[in-house]
């Protein structure tokens, strides 16, 4: 395994564009700036973490002094696109150091060091899968609170969007909110029939209630309520007039 280890030098405020046939592992740990990619630009701060894949030219641009340890490796993370963790965690920041000590000494670490690697790739992937995932059930969600009164809102589509699978991202999102996607826009729909049966039962029908909250089909419609709440619209709409 190829492994070369260089430390930002002092009074660094800036480093030029540049590319590399090899992995980089880069940890900041001094300093804020952004990290320019040639696909965007990277904010960082102490304790943020990205990986460069091989050939993607990148350079940093500090707000002041910065510093960071970066491991250049032929041991790959991943596909060929790049990761960034905005914040890493303690363990991932210590093992950098851990690495970068050993390499001082590295004809008499360097097993250690190659024993490590694999445990850094590891960190990197799970830590950056936590935040990926964060992120893509917060935007479905945001869809679907945004979207839950428009009948020709796809949801399917839009989980596609966050780029699992249906059933993968279903298990994902109830882990995070507690509820399925489906369940989530179901239940966002009949909470405002229920408002709306209430306060324009007298005015508009059941269908037009339902077509308000983004269902057209008012057998549907009156199933899912009742489901919900144990009687159908008209029936809540006459206890509530």
């Amino acid at each position: 395994m190829f492994i070369h280890i260089t430390v930002t030098q002092k009074n660094v405020k800036t480093f030029p564009i540049h590319a590399h046939e090899t992995w980089e592992y880069i940890c900041y740990e001094e300093g804020t700036g952004v990290m320019k990619t040639e696909n965007g630009d990277l904010p960082f701060t102490a304790g943020t973490v990205i990986v460069m894949p091989p050939n993607m030219k990148h350079g940093s641009c500090g707000n002041g002094v910065f510093r960071n340890v970066c491991i250049h490796t032929d041991f790959p993370v991943g596909n060929m696109q790049k990761l960034y963790l905005p914040s890493a965690s303690k363990e991932l920041r210590d093992l950098f150091t851990v690495i970068n000590g050993l390499y001082r000494d590295k004809e008499k670490f360097s097993y250690a060091i190659e024993l490590l690697m694999p445990v850094l790739k590891d960190l990197i992937l799970k830590e950056t899968e936590t935040i990926y995932v964060a992120y893509a059930v917060s935007f479905v969600r945001g869809e679907i609170t945004k979207n839950y009164t428009d009948s020709k809102f796809n949801l399917g589509k839009c989980i596609e969007q966050s780029g699992y699978v249906d059933d993968v991202f279903r298990v994902k999102f109830k882990q995070a909110y507690g509820i399925t996607p489906k369940g989530y826009l179901d239940d966002l729909r009949m909470r405002a029939a229920k408002e709306y049966l209430r306060v324009y039962g007298d005015v508009l029908s059941v269908k037009e209630i339902g077509e308000m909250c983004g269902i057209n089909d008012p057998l549907y419609f009156s199933r899912k309520f009742k489901r919900k709440y144990g009687v159908s619209p008209k029936l809540y709409r006459q206890r509530e007039q």
